[in-house]
């Protein structure tokens, strides 16, 4: 009896300390994902923080690097994307988050993350995640997605609020989901051509350097709706009658090959 109450302890001790542990990511520290994207559980499971304390609200929010928030994204830009988790009295907090293409793998790059985040890529997935317990609610990072991808992205995210105590009781847990379309298609036979837009920024006309015939010219909004659709005079673009922004302009050659720039209206 007495070497199966020593086992019995020793089983509990085991079990805090990987419980603990996870406060350090659970994909950095146990290779595992628990967003609730296909394929995976999310922190709410039985036997982790699945007791529904403190009523939590995840929140993802994309932002452009103007700080514009977004409901559509272009290959080869860059944004910004904060997972928040909205709690009522913890005295810490847990992330993790992802984001896959129609396939459920990984799409975008993670960079420049929050204090308290690290990026923990795992075999075909990559994670944004607390290094440690945060004392904050929110983890941002910067996400940039590769000139030649295509598909709408989903980011799926699971978020804590802990009470401290070391263990699961008295915690509460939130998951949530966006999906983010690609606004406009880039060609990867014309991202191979030389192609140079100039002055940019520009108060008004940008000129276009290019070893290919450009004919037609559009320009979207960062939130993807079109403002401009005209044809290439002179290898010029006249931006003159926007309001000073940042904009995404989707060019297109004789045979149809497209390309899309970031130009900035001063």
């Amino acid at each position: 009896m007495k070497k199966l109450n020593i086992l019995f302890i020793l089983g509990l001790l085991l079990l805090a300390i990987s419980l603990m542990s996870n406060s350090g990511g659970r994909a950095a520290v146990q290779n595992n994902g628990s967003t609730g994207a296909p394929g995976e559980n999310t922190c709410g499971q039985a036997g982790c923080h699945a007791s529904g304390a403190f009523n939590p609200v995840a929140q993802i929010k994309v932002e452009d690097m103007d700080g514009n928030q977004v409901t559509e994204y272009f290959p080869g830009s860059t944004y910004k994307v904060t997972l928040t988790n909205q709690a009522n009295g913890a005295s810490g907090y847990g992330f993790q988050i992802t984001s896959l293409d129609p396939n459920d793998n990984r799409i975008g790059e993670w960079s420049n993350q929050s204090a308290n985040a690290q990026i923990s890529a795992l075999t075909n997935r990559t994670y944004l995640e607390q290094n440690s317990t945060s004392s904050t609610n929110v983890i941002s990072a910067d996400w940039t997605v590769g000139a030649t991808e295509s598909g709408d992205v989903t980011f799926y995210a699971a978020t804590n609020a802990v009470n401290g105590n070391g263990g699961t009781s008295g915690d509460g847990t939130a998951s949530t989901s966006i999906t983010i379309a690609q606004a406009v298609t880039s060609s990867k036979e014309l991202d191979l051509k030389s192609i140079t837009l100039f002055p940019n920024p520009s108060h008004d006309i940008i000129y276009i350097s290019s070893d290919m015939s450009i004919e037609q010219y559009e320009i979207y909004s960062v939130l993807g709706t079109r403002v401009v659709s005209d044809v290439v005079h002179d290898n010029q673009m006249d931006i003159s009658l926007l309001k000073m922004g940042t904009y995404l302009v989707r060019l297109s050659s004789s045979n149809g090959e497209t390309i899309t720039k970031k130009i900035i209206k001063n």
